[in-house]
């Protein structure tokens, strides 16, 4: 019998480690990305300055050096990341897309996307996929690669508590970088 309460005991447990390893948030890599060079960080790090030195702190929304890099290796593109952000979470919704946002203790669901970037074979321009004729809430394009779009959405209910760090997503996508 005490056997049997062992085996069982020991197999919850692998089963619940494993399914944390599965289906807990993705969290970015930074800084110890594996396959990344130094030279990527510099990349990355240089860009950080770019946009500093580019007055995108002009609204009290200050990003520098210090501040937090998202890298995404399978499609090889970054964001850098204010550090009011520092507990931001992400989530793969799919293989192509990606979300960003918090967990929110009371809130339901307590994880609140506040925006998310996605990677979509289209044959559409970037001017197309940003001005659909609709006045519906779309994805805007933020570059074109290789019939690649690569675009993100805002959420359109987000609760009070994290109104000022969505104010933040238009200077986060002003920092998309490719890596590779």
């Amino acid at each position: 019998m005490n056997k049997k309460i062992i085996l069982g005991v020991i197999i919850i447990a692998i089963l619940v480690v494993a399914g944390w390893y599965l289906f807990k948030p993705r969290l970015a890599c930074w800084p110890y990305c594996p396959n990344m060079t130094n030279q990527n960080r510099e990349e990355i790090k240089q860009s950080a300055l770019e946009v500093q030195n580019n007055q995108i702190n002009k609204s009290n929304n200050s990003f520098s050096v210090q501040d937090l890099a998202y890298i995404n290796q399978k499609y090889g593109f970054s964001l850098i990341f204010p550090i009011s952000w520092t507990d931001y979470q992400v989530n793969q919704r799919n293989q192509a897309m990606t979300e960003f946002g918090f967990y929110v203790p009371d809130a339901f669901p307590k994880f609140q996307a506040l925006f998310y970037v996605g990677v979509t074979k289209d044959e559409q321009s970037c001017e197309e996929w940003s001005n659909p004729k609709t006045d519906e809430p779309h994805d805007y394009c933020i570059i074109k690669v290789d019939g690649n779009i690569y675009h993100y959405g805002k959420a359109q209910d987000i609760i009070p508590i994290l109104d000022r760090k969505y104010q933040d997503i238009d200077l986060i996508i002003k920092t998309f970088k490719f890596i590779k």
